[in-house]
């Protein structure tokens, strides 16, 4: 209806942000759909999709918080911080900051095929 009378959307926040919360909707219920079923889209995939955009970040976040993946939820937030310094997302970053959720396990994987002895 804002394009249909040629108005400027961003003059309209509220409609906007719930805009990009549909969207961040259609695309996590995709990440969760069986891999065989034809919407599957891959997390990461989401992820990328939602790069840059910290509301739709949050929401996939909190997500995956309720679906208790706490070692994902922890790596995106890790790899999008800078977008989300936003005060208001201070509650997600204190609900990140449990125990059990280690950086370390969200590392790449040791190299088991290198030499097996150091070389000088």
């Amino acid at each position: 209806m804002v394009i249909d009378y040629n108005l400027n959307p961003f003059d309209f926040p509220y409609l906007m942000e719930l805009n990009e919360l549909s969207s961040a909707r259609y695309f996590i219920m995709r990440a969760f759909k069986g891999i065989e079923d034809s919407l599957f889209m891959h997390l990461h995939k989401v992820e990328e999709l939602f790069e840059g955009h910290p509301l739709m970040l949050e929401c996939l976040i909190s997500d995956l918080l309720k679906r208790e993946m706490y070692q994902q939820a922890k790596g995106i937030w890790l790899r999008n911080s800078e977008c989300m310094q936003d005060k208001r997302f201070n509650p997600l970053q204190e609900a990140l900051c449990f125990d059990y959720i280690k950086e370390k396990d969200d590392s790449i994987p040791t190299d088991y095929f290198g030499p097996a002895d150091p070389v000088n």
